[in-house]
């Protein structure tokens, strides 16, 4: 398998964006549940149709097991390499390759940070706090 014979393998179906710029008094994992929530209903997708999962957060050590608890899914498969600025073009492709190695079938590639709001960089607010994000 090579990164050309991957080209038009999969698609990106559906983007979501929640909480740009301060949000306060929403957790990291809260920020990401909502873009990830509306990302998945542009995609017209439910969360039971995600059966795999990668991501990342300043504040977890495997993001992606925090992801799939905090949003009730269990994946098949999970990424959560971390590689900078490069992080989710680097998910974009592993994502393609688990599919077409059928070890998945849908994908969700999500992040949330409230650093922003946080004021400091840090672990501050990165405990969920369970608010509504619909």
């Amino acid at each position: 398998m090579t990164a050309s014979s991957l080209r038009g393998k999969s698609a990106i179906v559906g983007v979501g964006t929640f909480g740009l710029g301060r949000a306060p008094g929403l957790s990291s994992m809260d920020l990401m549940a909502g873009a990830t929530a509306r990302a998945v209903a542009d995609a017209g997708l439910q969360l039971k149709d995600i059966d795999g999962i990668c991501g990342g957060t300043l504040y977890h050590m495997f993001p992606t097991l925090s992801m799939g608890e905090y949003l009730g899914i269990r994946p098949k498969w999970a990424c959560s390499d971390m590689t900078g600025g490069s992080s989710f073009l680097s998910h974009l492709l592993q994502a393609t390759m688990a599919i077409e190695a059928g070890l998945c079938t849908t994908v969700l590639i999500a992040y949330g940070s409230n650093l922003k709001g946080a004021g400091t960089f840090g672990i501050t607010n990165c405990r969920p706090s369970r608010k509504s994000t619909a």
